[in-house]
């Protein structure tokens, strides 16, 4: 049901800007592929750790937010979006840090990562809310949009 939401709050441009897997365009049959995924995602959380939830507010649909675990290793990577209409209202900093505590309190990971564009300087400020610190600049990282760009890689290690 949340498909159509989905491809048009993560069919922004902006959004696939500062995101590494979002693809542009991005249409409802990407997402309806995607949260198809998601049912084998919470069967086997337990064990890998990889784990999408929905970001709502007043029950709409606004974003979304998710691990991909490397349980083995005691490790995740946080990875989010937000519908461009949401941002700047503090909905990714609240997801991230309910996710950071689940992370830490339910999953008993070691570490949690997450890498975030050289620019996009809002995600980074929702890291650090978030107890990341930053480790490096990963330079040309990936290649988006016909150029190389660097990324930002925080981490928090939890004791």
């Amino acid at each position: 049901t949340d498909a159509t939401a989905v491809a048009s709050l993560a069919g922004d441009k902006r959004v696939h800007d500062t995101t590494l897997l979002i693809p542009y365009p991005y249409e409802r049959r990407h997402a309806t592929e995607w949260i198809a995924t998601h049912a084998a995602q919470w069967q086997r959380w337990r064990t890998d750790w990889t784990m999408t939830w929905a970001i709502r507010r007043e029950g709409s649909l606004i974003g979304a937010i998710g691990l991909v675990g490397a349980a083995h290793h005691k490790r995740a990577e946080l990875g989010y979006w937000i519908g461009v209409p949401f941002w700047g209202n503090g909905y990714a900093s609240e997801a991230a840090l309910a996710v950071v505590a689940f992370a830490r309190d339910v999953l008993k990971a070691k570490r949690l990562e997450s890498g975030v564009f050289v620019g996009n300087e809002a995600s980074r400020r929702v890291l650090h809310k978030c107890g990341m610190a930053e480790e490096c600049v990963r330079r040309a990282r990936y290649f988006k949009n016909g150029v190389h760009v660097d990324e930002h890689f925080l981490a928090v290690v939890f004791e």
